[in-house]
């Protein structure tokens, strides 16, 4: 699929919402029934004619059996919805123009999910953090490190379950590196200044762009200024997508997908 392809994608799901908020997926009748096929990422009317997410009640979770059952079906929703569609074509994208890289990517580091479970029993909080967990899970299957002060016990141990690792902060900033995919939604600048403090370019990197901290009045720190900076330059050094976000929704606002030019 060409850049046109996918921007003219993008612009169609901006422009022609939903009649309503909802789109609900129908029930399957009986058991043991075929699966609904998989539409060609590169299909643009396929992909605009999946359903989007549909709500979920709220649920109790304090284990880890409980985030695993909740997750189990937010992210079958998600990747039955069109917006999941738009990101694996956009990845399946980047996955060709890396094909036969040099520096391919070697690790994954997701940063700030927020907790599963949170003290106050926020749904909005466990949906957002099981959304973008969905998310990063879709994009790749490598090698994948979580960094969240916020995680709880029963947070480790569920994304430990999964075979990943938890380190504590900030030991991930430090792994940031050429090779490297980097997950962040909606952080603090001085998070965002952490990534590059390296001074190298992620290989893929999916968080705030630049297009919105531009429009942002605040007085930087130094190192900010030069970190963000970094940042300011992958407009010319990667090629920048806004990440598909679900209509009625501001899980993914403003987040942008960076990916190195070849």
């Amino acid at each position: 699929m060409e850049d046109a392809a996918i921007a003219e994608m993008m612009a169609e799901i901006q422009q022609n919402p939903p009649e309503e908020e909802w789109t609900l997926v129908p029930v399957r009748k009986g058991k043991g029934g075929r699966p609904k096929p998989v539409p060609d990422p590169t299909d643009v009317k396929a992909i605009l004619s999946q359903p989007t997410m549909r709500p979920r009640s709220i649920l109790a979770s304090s284990s880890k059996e409980a985030i695993a059952g909740q997750h189990f079906y937010i992210l079958r929703d998600y990747k039955e919805s069109r917006e999941c569609r738009v990101l694996q074509a956009l990845i399946n994208v980047f996955k060709a123009e890396i094909k036969g890289s040099e520096d391919p990517i070697t690790k994954a580091i997701c940063l700030g999910i927020g907790s599963f479970d949170p003290d106050n029993g926020s749904w909005i909080t466990k949906e957002r953090t099981h959304m973008q967990f969905a998310a990063f899970s879709i994009i790749l299957d490598e090698l994948l490190i979580f960094q969240e002060p916020a995680f709880n016990e029963s947070d480790a141990e569920f994304i430990t379950s999964l075979g990943h690792e938890v380190v504590e902060s900030p030991a991930a900033f430090d792994k940031v590196d050429s090779t490297t995919f980097v997950f962040g939604i909606h952080l603090y600048r001085d998070i965002y200044a952490q990534v590059f403090k390296n001074g190298e370019y992620p290989a893929l990197f999916v968080g705030t762009g630049w297009n919105v901290w531009s429009n942002v009045s605040f007085r930087w720190t130094a190192e900010e200024n030069h970190s963000l900076a970094l940042l300011k330059a992958m407009e010319t050094t990667h090629k920048r997508f806004p990440f598909p976000e679900t209509p009625g929704k501001n899980i993914f606002y403003g987040t942008s997908i960076y990916w190195a030019s070849t």
